[in-house]
């Protein structure tokens, strides 16, 4: 799959739903992009979607995971690991939080991805990088 397009906040609504329909479990998706430009955002859509997917009522809250690293959301056969690891600044860290291991049978999304690349390639994944093109638009790039 490869997108790239220029979107408001209307139209990433439209794209999470779509993405959230192509996401599958064991499937890791990697975001990039610089302080502020959606990353965050953008999956807390992606999950709300998966959630009215599975005909589940969606979090109320989906908090950015920047302090405790990884939030966690349990739907009926899988959970999604969102993990955001800006502060993490040693490989050993991801480990002690049992990231490999929770990446089979659910769907996992990364933040700042750069210290667990080396990881993942035996897993299947998407990159989305995300650009400020304005205050209100972003470019959106989806490998």
């Amino acid at each position: 799959m490869f997108k790239k397009q220029e979107v408001n906040l209307t139209q990433l609504e439209k794209l999470s739903k779509e993405f959230a329909k192509k996401i599958k479990i064991s499937e890791i998706v990697l975001f990039k992009g610089d302080l502020g430009s959606g990353k965050t955002t953008f999956i807390r859509s992606i999950i709300n979607n998966i959630y009215l997917l599975n005909k589940k009522k969606p979090p109320t809250t989906i908090p950015s995971p920047s302090f405790p690293i990884l939030q966690i959301y349990s739907l009926n056969k899988f959970s999604i690991y969102h993990y955001d690891f800006f502060r993490v600044k040693k490989v050993n860290e991801i480990n002690e939080i049992g990231f490999e291991e929770n990446i089979i049978g659910n769907i996992t999304f990364i933040e700042w991805p750069e210290l667990v690349i080396s990881k993942i390639y035996d897993y299947k994944y998407y990159e989305v990088d995300i650009s400020i093109i304005g205050e209100k638009n972003r470019k959106i790039s989806i490998y």
